[in-house]
């Protein structure tokens, strides 16, 4: 008796046999197949964009397709974060992540309002670097000194003005520390990032603000527009030797913005594993640490995995943190 012969009907799926299985298994996914987005949640010029348009220009060589940068600022990185964690979990839409994406969420959460976003709903693909932050004034400002400025705003209590990313942003809450910590009253201008900021000092709109070490710094201050108080970092920096740390000035105040990348939640495992193999590659690409370190920064990876664990334990300390300034 002939055998009848067997008829597919349907959509066909890719399959693959397993070496020495026996087992049919799924094909390798094809991805990625076309550009993807990168999503800086802050308008351009602040320090997200000054790391993320660097590693994307890298990104062709590592995974095979170009990552076109986009910038979806506002609501203190609310607008892009919101933007990624809703998107297609298909690996074209990653999100280039910075503290808010901590601490946004906890912030609606505290102040009773429904989160824009959570933090469950990205995975992460890997840390990037970490940079301080220096507390800056306009070159033409009377204060020459950090404890010139703490003395004149203690006398005149909000009197001055500082400007930050946005209300409850990462540089908010910097801010809310360094006035606790020298017991200073001063009027606060919230912007949409680190841009407008260096816009608001350079235009005297404020008297003093920061901005990210060295990335964001070092152009103003070469072209001696700005000047530079003190530093955010555990210890002085390199490229700028004599400018001291609020700590060596007496004041317990340290503050990082760290970098990495993220997907939504639900994105295919081995599309999270070839981007994490993609981000690797990426930021031990030479052009890019050639990049990074012409802003005077320098590539401080951490893998998505070992991310994930620090991220869980972080979030546990910034919101202890948040807890004490809302109630402020």
């Amino acid at each position: 008796m002939n055998a009848r012969p067997v008829v597919v009907i349907g959509a066909v799926l890719a399959l693959t046999l397993a070496p020495g299985a026996g087992l049919f298994m799924p094909a390798a996914v094809a991805y990625p197949t076309k550009p993807i987005t990168l999503v800086v949640p802050f308008p351009p010029g602040g320090g997200a964009d000054t790391v993320g348009r660097p590693l994307a220009s890298v990104a062709h060589t590592h995974l095979g397709q170009p990552m076109v940068v986009i910038n979806k600022g506002g609501g203190s990185g609310a607008v892009g974060a919101q933007y990624v964690a809703n998107a297609k979990p298909d690996g074209y839409t990653v999100l280039h992540g910075l503290n808010p994406v901590t601490e946004l969420p906890l912030v609606d959460q505290m102040l009773g309002r429904t989160p824009a976003f959570k933090k469950e709903q990205f995975i992460p693909i890997g840390q990037v670097t970490v940079t301080p932050f220096a507390v800056m004034v306009n070159s033409e400002s009377r204060w020459k000194t950090f404890q010139e400025f703490v003395a004149e705003a203690r006398q005149k209590p909000d009197e001055f003005q500082y400007a930050s990313a946005g209300v409850y942003s990462t540089t908010h809450f910097m801010w809310e520390m360094i006035l606790k910590a020298t017991g200073v009253r001063a009027r606060h201008l919230p912007t949409t990032g680190g841009g407008p900021i260096m816009m608001a000092v350079l235009g005297k709109h404020v008297d003093i603000s920061h901005c990210v070490v060295p990335a964001v710094c070092a152009p103003q201050v070469e072209a001696r527009k700005i000047r530079l108080l003190a530093m955010t970092s555990d210890k002085r920096l390199p490229a700028y030797p004599d400018v001291p740390t609020l700590k060596e000035l007496g004041y317990d105040v340290t503050h990082s913005i760290w970098h990495a990348l993220m997907v939504p939640a639900g994105t295919p495992p081995e599309v999270v594993a070839k981007l994490r193999q993609g981000l690797k590659a990426m930021v031990d690409d030479e052009a890019f640490k050639s990049l990074l370190g012409k802003l005077g920064e320098r590539v401080q990876y951490m893998s998505g995995e070992d991310f994930e664990k620090w991220w869980d334990q972080d979030y546990q300390k910034v919101g202890t943190l948040l807890k004490q300034l809302i109630k402020k």
